[in-house]
């Protein structure tokens, strides 16, 4: 019963706009028990109050009571929404946080590409180095090959504190520094 009465009550107010009243009046009362009708009418008059309830009888009763309601709606009807009646600044909050995330996620996919510009170069580096390292063994003593070596990982323990230092640099500062 509780379901009809909001199918009942529902329908109207989406159909009130869209169908004329006499239409509106046969597909309901057609559609819906003279039950739900009332029942659906009393539940809107109580929610309206100023409202007087007036009860109908008889075989018109349903189509009677279908005509207050319709009559209430558009009385109560509320006024359309307006681009004056918006509240526009919790939307440009909103737009602002959305700015401000993308912009944080660019600056962070910015730093992530050069980061990996720098990690590929290093890579490249060290491939190369390995590979004259390896080349060079076939053809040198062992002797000459471990002191190669050894000045290339000096160099490339260099080129890594330039990179760690780098990051640190690039890194924001910690809450505790601001």
């Amino acid at each position: 019963m509780t379901r009809s009465l909001l199918m009942v009550s529902c329908y109207i107010v989406h159909k009130l706009h869209v169908l004329n009243q006499d239409v509106l009046e046969k597909v309901i009362v057609s559609g819906y028990s003279n039950d739900a009708i009332r029942a659906s009418k009393e539940k809107l008059f109580k929610v309206c109050p100023g409202q007087r309830y007036v009860g109908h009888t008889g075989e018109a009763a349903a189509t009677k009571h279908v005509r207050d309601m319709i009559k209430l709606l558009q009385e109560r009807a509320m006024p359309p929404v307006t681009f004056d009646s918006m509240d526009v600044v919790s939307l440009l909050r909103r737009i602002q946080s959305t700015q401000e995330a993308v912009s944080a996620m660019k600056a962070l996919m910015a730093s992530q590409s050069e980061t990996m510009g720098c990690v590929t170069k290093l890579t490249q580096d060290l491939s190369g180095r390995v590979e004259a390292i390896y080349v060079r063994s076939e053809e040198a003593p062992m002797q000459d090959n471990a002191t190669e070596v050894m000045q290339s990982n000096e160099e490339l323990k260099t080129a890594e504190d330039a990179t760690a230092m780098k990051q640190v640099a690039l890194d924001p500062l910690p809450a505790t520094y601001t």
